[in-house]
């Protein structure tokens, strides 16, 4: 199992343009959104696993 995740919102998913919505409250088209999909099935390690995962990415994103 893995993490759910995509760029953008889930109303601009498949276009390359941005999301109306995202625009809608104020999100800069220069800083892009991710979006995590997550359920009342999901356990509370699940989401701190993908809290941990997104943090490394970071971390590393930041270094280069």
């Amino acid at each position: 199992a893995g993490i759910a995740a995509s760029g953008g919102s889930a109303c601009s998913s498949g276009t390359d343009i941005g999301s109306h919505v995202l625009t809608g409250i104020g999100a800069s088209p220069d800083r892009p959104a991710i979006r995590f999909s997550f359920s009342k099935f999901n356990t509370l390690a699940e989401v701190d696993y993908a809290i941990d995962k997104l943090k490394e990415i970071c971390a590393v994103k930041v270094q280069a």
